[in-house]
């Protein structure tokens, strides 16, 4: 246990580093196009993010629930291809159901995942709670202090004008939630002496706050969240070299995929506004909601596993 505890204190910095660079970078508006913002997310995704994701088929061969029904990787890759496109398929159809979804799964995945497992402090169940409400709620609430129109801009590109609007309404409701577990997980980190621990909180509440929308999400979802899965993973999977050409793979499938889908993805929203490359940023987070839960039915599966 103490291993991997040590293996995310270099995660740690390294995210420290990312996340300065990037205040310093938006403080200078580099990051003012959308059209920029855009392809960057799109990029750093292919990079960071779907790989952390790519592991879902190694992870479903630890599964003895899933190994009961889907016992080989052939039926387990058709299944999980299968389910994604069919969940992409619900959200052209149904995008308002899909993004409210869409954003709960994430908030339960990033709490459950980033926060550290109860039973590396059982004494503190309040610590658990609170870090699980913060990593779960910081981008989507935090983000509605200074950006609330930014963000009903973007959910309308995924949904409806008006919901969009009550999505953010409803997550600026989150906000006092949010900093009071904040709060608690500053004083108890401080009372414990980890230090690093609370330069990384602190980051990450206030790059939560300042960056714009999309810049948050890359930082938190490519440079924390999936560094994050990998440790864990490769925590977990003493051999390593097997793994990251399996993942590799994998990762190729996946993008062919988001590809794919952005190739017959309806081009007709452009006309709201031709300046902004909305078919990409469509394809992107439509194949991320697509690919997120399964990916999130496997996670949950293996931590009940692999932490009990």
């Amino acid at each position: 246990m103490l291993a991997k505890y040590n293996k995310y204190f270099s995660h740690q910095l390294i995210f420290i580093l990312i996340a300065s660079s990037f205040l310093v970078l938006g403080a200078i508006n580099f990051f003012e196009d959308l059209n920029f913002q855009i392809y960057l997310v799109a990029i750093s995704v292919i990079l960071f993010g779907i790989p952390h994701g790519a592991l879902d088929f190694e992870l479903m061969s630890e599964q003895s629930l899933l190994k009961k029904y889907i016992n080989n990787k052939v039926k387990f890759t058709f299944a999980y291809l299968s389910s994604s496109f069919l969940i992409s398929l619900f959200w052209l159809n149904y995008p308002d159901i899909s993004l409210s979804l869409f954003l709960l799964i994430s908030v339960f995945h990033w709490g459950e995942s980033d926060a550290l497992p109860k039973k590396t402090d059982e004494s503190n169940i309040i610590r658990y709670l609170c870090e699980t409400t913060f990593y779960g709620s910081a981008l989507l609430s935090l983000n509605t202090i200074f950006y609330s129109q930014d963000l009903v801009e973007l959910y309308a590109y995924l949904s409806d004008s008006e919901f969009s609007q009550k999505i953010v309404a409803v997550s600026s409701l989150v906000v006092p939630i949010t900093i009071s577990a904040f709060t608690y997980l500053i004083f108890h980190y401080l009372k414990k002496g980890q230090k690093q621990k609370v330069l990384e909180i602190s980051l990450i509440f206030i790059t939560m706050i300042c960056l714009k929308p999309l810049i948050a999400f890359l930082l938190y979802f490519c440079f924390f969240h999936s560094p994050k899965h990998l440790i864990d993973f490769f925590h977990y999977k003493k051999e390593k070299s097997d793994y990251l050409k399996k993942m590799l793979l994998a990762s190729i499938i996946s993008i062919g995929f988001l590809l794919t889908f952005n190739f017959f993805i309806d081009k007709d929203m452009i006309q709201y506004a031709s300046s902004i490359n909305l078919g990409l940023f469509r394809s992107v987070f439509i194949c991320l909601a697509a690919l997120t839960i399964p990916h999130v039915v496997l996670v949950v599966l293996w931590h009940r596993e692999s932490r009990n």
